[in-house]
């Protein structure tokens, strides 16, 4: 099936489907399809909807053990695959800071676009955009909500 173009994207020309990052409070680790639907990252499910898509929106919420649950630093950057003349699909991250882009990083290829290396590169863009709250976070740690894969069967 071939890739959608910038006009045919599943969600108009300008919204990007939003993806959890580990930290979040609900279903952590999953693209949100609709209300009742999720898609949970590292799956073959993942993978499928990937090679779909021309952009998503990675986001992160930072919960510092110790510290109040009602203050968190949220997160996100731009996800997006570029390709090489005929070769295969390359997968690049890119972070705006102040309406400037603070820089682009290059995941690699589809099967790349984990859960661990976006959670990672979103800490990273966190030391450059806020070093005083990524410091907290390297003394104290973050609150994890879950551990374990995310119940897909919940209804809202």
């Amino acid at each position: 099936m071939p890739r959608p173009t910038r006009g045919d994207h599943l969600l108009g020309p300008s919204a990007k489907p939003k993806v959890r990052g580990s930290g979040s409070a609900f279903q952590p680790g999953t693209l949100e399809l609709n209300r009742q639907q999720f898609i949970v990252l590292d799956t073959p499910a993942w993978f499928a909807w990937l090679e779909q898509q021309l952009a998503f929106r990675f986001q992160q919420v930072y919960y510092v053990a110790g510290l109040s649950l009602a203050d968190p630093v949220y997160l996100s950057y731009t996800v997006r695959p570029e390709r090489r003349q005929q070769g295969p699909i390359y997968w690049y991250a890119y972070k705006k800071h102040h309406n400037r882009r603070l820089r682009g990083t290059y995941l690699g290829q589809t099967n790349n676009v984990t859960l661990a290396p976006l959670d990672q590169l979103a800490l990273q863009f966190l030391s450059q955009i806020d070093p005083v709250f990524y410091q907290q976070v390297c003394q104290r740690g973050l609150v994890r909500f879950r551990k374990e894969p995310p119940d897909l069967n919940l209804k809202l």
